[in-house]
């Protein structure tokens, strides 16, 4: 699976071990991963959390004048991504919007 995606094999590994803590996936029997939660229960916010990926860091109490935009940042992203991981994978399979703009022409 690593050569197929191009992937540093450590860091592959260190994913594949962070969403197995997160009881996202297991190994099965017969040595491959496979989920082990329905995915529509599962939101975009929650699987980046569990992989590090946030526009947030953990530091927002040490800058006073900081701290407040980074919980509202905190809030936006939630909101953003609070559609289930099953909703974003279907999203990626319906055609563009015809009457939106190429992301790059604006």
């Amino acid at each position: 699976m690593v050569k197929e995606l191009y992937a540093d094999p450590m860091q592959m590994h260190a994913l594949l071990e962070q969403l197995q803590r997160a009881n996202v996936i297991a190994h099965s029997d017969r040595g491959r991963w496979v989920l082990t939660r329905d995915l529509s229960s599962m939101t975009m916010h929650y699987l980046c959390r569990v992989l590090g990926v946030s526009l947030v860091g953990g530091e927002s109490g040490s800058v006073p004048r900081v701290g407040p935009l980074i919980e509202r940042l905190d809030k936006e992203e939630q909101g953003m991504l609070a559609q289930s991981v099953e909703e974003a994978l279907a999203a990626l399979d319906k055609p563009a919007d015809a009457t939106e703009p190429p992301a790059n022409s604006r």
